[in-house]
Order: structure tokens, then C-alpha cells, then sequence
């Protein structure tokens, strides 16, 4: 029960700051309107969020697995761990698509979530990666003239 609790307490965190982000981006738009709506989704997102890590965070300490976490066979099992692998992925992914562009970003991003899902063949891993990368290509940038990051 307490992989399930700090995986939720990770999962909640982990949204939470992609809402801190999109809440940054959102400060320059130039409608008023639009600039309330955001403020109050994310204060209200915030609230709720703390309210939820504060329950969390009591059941932690109740089961007292606080203590139990920092030993090294609860270490190796969250290592092993896919969803910790892929929400690792996930975050370098957000990071990395500002810096190195999104079909760069998306194709790595795309190779390395098939890798954590258990594909093994690197061929069928690039191929496929190739292929999911033209096709958004063709939709975004040819039929529907959007530049992608």
C-alpha cells in the first residue's frame, strides 16, 4: 500500500508543476479574461492539490513507511519501477522540446517510451519512431500548415 501512496503523492506533485508551467506561459497572454481563467484554474488546482498531498502525506506517516523507504530494497524496487522510468521520460521530454525542438524530442522521446515498454529490437524501435515522427510531420505541417515547436 505505501508504493501506491507515494506514487500517488509523486503523480499529483508531477501534474501540479506542469500546471505551474502552463500558469507562467499564460501571465503574458493579452486578454484579461483569458489571464483570470488561468489564474483562478490554477489556484484552485493548487488548493485541491495541497489538500490532497496533506491526506497523503498523513496515511504515509500513519503507516510509517517514511523509514522504510530510504532502505535499499525499497530503493531497487522503485528503480525497477516503469512508472517511475516513464515519468522521468516524460519530464526530460517537456524539458527538452524548448532546447532541441519538438520532431528531435518527440522521435528520442518516442524511442526511449518504447524501450521502457519492453521493445528490445533497436530496428523496430527507429523504424517505428521514424514513421510516428513523418506522420505527425505530414498532418501538422503539410495538411494542416502548423509549425510545431
Amino acid at each position: 500500500m505505501s508504493f501506491k501512496l507515494w506514487g500517488r503523492l509523486i503523480f499529483i506533485l508531477f501534474i501540479w508543476f506542469f500546471a505551474l508551467r502552463y500558469y507562467w506561459e499564460c501571465l503574458n497572454l493579452p486578454q484579461p479574461s483569458e489571464k483570470l481563467t488561468i489564474i483562478a484554474a490554477f489556484w484552485v488546482l493548487t488548493i485541491l492539490a495541497a489538500w490532497e498531498v496533506g491526506h497523503l502525506i498523513k496515511k504515509i506517516l500513519k503507516e510509517k513507511t517514511l523509514l522504510t523507504l530510504a532502505s535499499t530494497k525499497s530503493f531497487s524496487r522503485i528503480l525497477r519501477d516503469k512508472r517511475i522510468w516513464m515519468v522521468g521520460a516524460v519530464i526530460l521530454y517537456v524539458i527538452f522540446i524548448p532546447i532541441a525542438g519538438f520532431y528531435l524530442t518527440s522521435f528520442i522521446a518516442f524511442c526511449v517510451f518504447s524501450f521502457i515498454l519492453g521493445s528490445r529490437s533497436p530496428v523496430k524501435i527507429i523504424v517505428s519512431g521514424a514513421v510516428v515522427i513523418a506522420i505527425i510531420y505530414g498532418i501538422f505541417s503539410s495538411l494542416l500548415q502548423l509549425s510545431l515547436p
